[in-house]
């Protein structure tokens, strides 16, 4: 039925009028935790690990930390006088043990009774994970283990900071063969 009330239709587009949709944007590079040339560091709003035997920069998880729980309920007569930051710090190196040894037996297969220290300088989150890391210094001169510890601890958290944005630690490695 034609008729004075009906609607015209549009032309038909011709293919070289058709528009494309256009790629989906690219997805953003993943951020990279370790690197051998670009260390962590300080920026505002960062907080610095204090010797208060304790008061702590991060937030007293006994559930994530169990050790932590019977430091702080039962003291010892150094624990009393030591930093509850730095022995936060050193429970949670000891969780990681095994992977550096890993790392460091691999070093020992090629060098027999080679020691030595990788201190590494790493960047730990508000929510307590590993940002970012970095090998500081090292007198193994092994660049396969230097980075095999430098990956491993983008793989470790810590209790979450009770404040600021960020902390950086230094954490001296200590090889030597069993």
């Amino acid at each position: 039925m034609t008729g004075a009330c009906a609607k015209p239709q549009p032309p038909p587009r011709s293919p070289a009028a058709v528009l494309e949709a256009p790629p989906p944007p690219a997805a953003p590079a993943p951020e990279v935790c370790y690197s051998r040339e670009d260390a962590p560091t300080s920026q505002p709003g960062d907080v610095q690990k204090t010797d208060d035997p304790i008061h702590s920069i991060f937030v007293l998880d006994r559930d994530m930390l169990p050790e932590l729980a019977r430091r702080l309920d039962h003291p010892s007569g150094a624990q009393k006088h030591s930093s509850l930051d730095q022995a936060i710090v050193e429970m949670v190196a000891r969780r990681h043990a095994d992977a550096v040894k890993a790392c460091y037996a691999t070093l020992l297969a090629k060098t027999p009774g080679k020691a030595g220290t990788v201190t590494t300088r790493f960047l730990v989150g508000a929510d307590g994970q590993v940002t970012r890391a970095h090998v500081a210094a090292s007198t193994i001169d092994d660049p396969e283990t230097e980075d095999c510890i430098g990956r491993d601890l983008c793989g470790w958290r810590f209790p979450a900071l009770a404040a600021g944005h960020s902390l950086l630690l230094d954490y001296p490695f200590l090889l030597n063969p069993p």
